[in-house]
């Protein structure tokens, strides 16, 4: 039987290796936070939530103009002309850095 000092430290290492894992809409491809952009519901609109620090419910659409793209087809999602433009605009920056 193990002593409590192992069993401690094996949920330890697994806390450590297990990172929460975000999923696009569009691809349903999953990766972490940084790696996508947030969609949040502010007063019944879909804003893109740059400092992903807006307290509504979100989702996450990869940093690719294919999934952009897609997005602003969506009927579920219903998201305005500005937002979506403010996104491929981050996209260009993020390419030339």
């Amino acid at each position: 039987m193990e002593s409590l000092d192992t069993v401690d430290e094996k949920k330890l290492e697994n806390k450590e290796k297990s990172k929460p894992e975000r999923m696009c809409v569009c691809c349903r491809r999953k990766g972490e936070k940084s790696e996508f952009f947030r969609i949040s519901e502010q007063n019944g609109k879909y804003i893109f939530d740059r400092e992903m620090k807006v307290q509504a419910r979100g989702f996450y659409v990869c940093k690719t103009n294919e999934c952009v793209e897609r997005l602003s087809k969506n009927r579920k999602y219903n998201i305005e002309i500005e937002q979506l433009v403010k996104m491929l605009e981050q996209i260009k920056c993020e390419k030339k850095i």
